[in-house]
């Protein structure tokens, strides 16, 4: 890309440079304008572009007033033709080149700045670099990566031998296609993906399949509301939950259907459980379905469960449902017998592993949701071999069963039965705790029914459940997240979202 915004496009390296280094600078700036106190800037420089743009930086937030220290990982004289421009352009008081120990100025409180090794890094990393990535990594500073962390092959997303572990990665034009695996999570820290002037006609030239929503796009998918209108215009889910052991699931993914914007949420579960649900709920509707045996449901609830997907805007099944032989076969003929919409989660997608085959049977729109483990029992393999190829297994199922897959993790990833795939990079740590899959069912089964097609529903439902988790974290930290707490931030997340 750089190449041909040069030789096709005129625009000149050193002004993406330029970009580049003012876009890192600001990310630093926001990091500073958030601590009470300022810190010291240490801005680590190799002798390659990835060098020049972490001058950039260094130059701006010197302009900024700021406290900054440049070390370079190599002599001057070894330094590449547009580093070494830039090292003209900054005050030589403040840089050090290859400098005995690097310690020694991370013994105060600092930011880095890794502009140590870019894009181009191949094979092991090698001394001095790998010793300051170690030093790096051992500082405990906030850590601020340019383009991609030191180290990370910027392909497979594996470290070259060591990488640098970033808090934020600034990424210029586009993400890098290694950084989106879900292992390469712990390097990068958070994406931020700069845009640094290149012409719309390069973003048009790419042949990926591998797509990633941005803030700015995200929010053309947020349902409108109109006058007029009444609660009916904006969708009715049915969910279908309920097991003795597991009632909050269902509750959950009621609430989060319902914060996400549907107009009416309604909760089929066995009727022997109908009231502990009607104590619990609010603006959700339970509904008594037929059991088998007390909090199991079985075939007698079929014809129900098949006349709500029919009536209802989309259907949620799984939550909290019990992997009973005969439930699991009553989700199965559900499937097979219905001609709606149908997000499959949780114990649900256990019944559809047992026989996968009944997804090509099926008049419905389905959407699959699972993590890694269910995703092994729909593809017949390990937990181990759907890491080492989620991309792969989740197009894989989608396009053979011509169904939507959602495969959850810290990248989680959304498969279209088309060939498309889009990764997430939003959300935390934090959300990996119980129920937190069932409000992302919740979420997408709602903008489903408020209109969204059942891949777009998933795409965005996903973006949204990971930016109120973000801002549930910011108010309780990731330790003490809750599900809960994601749920009650979706309106935040909404109205954030909207603002952009």
């Amino acid at each position: 890309m750089d190449a041909k915004a040069s030789s096709e496009f005129g625009v000149a390296e050193a002004v993406l440079m330029e970009n580049a280094g003012k876009a890192v600078a600001e990310t630093v700036k926001k990091e500073v304008s958030s601590l009470s106190e300022a810190p010291q800037v240490v801005v680590l420089c190799g002798k390659g572009n990835n060098g020049g743009d972490g001058l950039v930086a260094a130059r701006h937030l010197c302009d900024a007033s700021l406290d900054v220290k440049v070390l370079c990982c190599f002599k001057e004289e070894d330094a590449g033709k547009n580093t070494a421009e830039q090292l003209k352009k900054i005050k030589k008081s403040s840089v050090d080149f290859l400098p005995s120990s690097i310690e020694k100025y991370l013994e105060k409180k600092s930011i880095v700045v890794d502009a140590l090794l870019g894009i181009g890094v191949r094979g092991k990393v090698e001394n001095p670099y790998s010793g300051w990535i170690n030093v790096v990594n051992r500082c405990g500073h906030a850590v601020v990566s340019v383009d991609v962390p030191s180290g990370l092959d910027a392909l497979s997303g594996l470290p070259c031998g060591i990488s640098v572990k970033a808090n934020k990665t600034v990424t210029m034009g586009l993400p890098k296609i290694g950084m989106l695996y879900e292992k390469a999570s712990a390097y990068t820290g958070k994406i931020i993906v700069a845009d640094i002037g290149y012409p719309d006609e390069i973003y048009d030239m790419s042949q990926s399949r591998i797509e990633v929503m941005t803030p700015a796009e995200s929010k053309t998918f947020i349902p409108k509301r109109f006058n007029p209108s009444d609660k009916r215009s904006y969708g009715h889910v049915f969910i279908v939950s309920g097991s003795s052991l597991y009632t909050g699931a269902g509750i959950m993914c009621a609430r989060s259907s319902m914060r996400a914007g549907a107009g009416l949420v309604t909760l089929g579960v066995p009727e022997s459980l109908l009231a502990v649900y009607q104590s619990r709920l609010i603006e959700e509707m339970p509904f008594p379905l037929k059991e088998k045996s007390h909090g199991i449901l079985g075939f007698k609830a079929l014809p129900q469960i098949l006349n709500w997907t029919q009536k209802a805007d989309a259907a949620v099944i799984g939550p909290g449902l019990s992997v009973d032989s005969e439930t699991m076969a009553l989700v199965r003929d559900v499937i097979k017998y219905s001609t709606g919409k149908i997000v499959l989660d949780a114990d649900a997608i256990t019944a559809v592993s047992e026989n996968i085959d009944v997804l090509n049977f099926s008049g419905a729109e389905t959407v699959l949701t699972p993590h890694a483990g269910e995703m092994a029992r729909l593809c017949g393999c390990t937990k181990e071999e759907v890491e080492a190829d989620r991309w792969g297994l989740a197009l894989e199922i989608a396009e053979k069963r011509n169904t939507t897959v959602v495969l959850k993790g810290a990248r989680t990833v959304i498969a279209g039965k088309n060939g498309t795939l889009f990764v997430n990079i939003t959300g935390n740590p934090g959300m990996a705790t119980g129920g937190s899959g069932d409000a992302l069912a919740g979420i997408i089964g709602a903008l489903i029914a408020q209109g969204l097609g059942s891949f777009n529903a998933s795409v965005f439902g996903v973006f949204l459940h990971g930016v109120a988790g973000n801002i549930a974290a910011s108010r309780t930290g990731e330790i003490s997240l809750i599900a809960s707490d994601i749920i009650a931030s979706i309106p935040d997340a909404y109205r954030m979202l909207s603002s952009l």
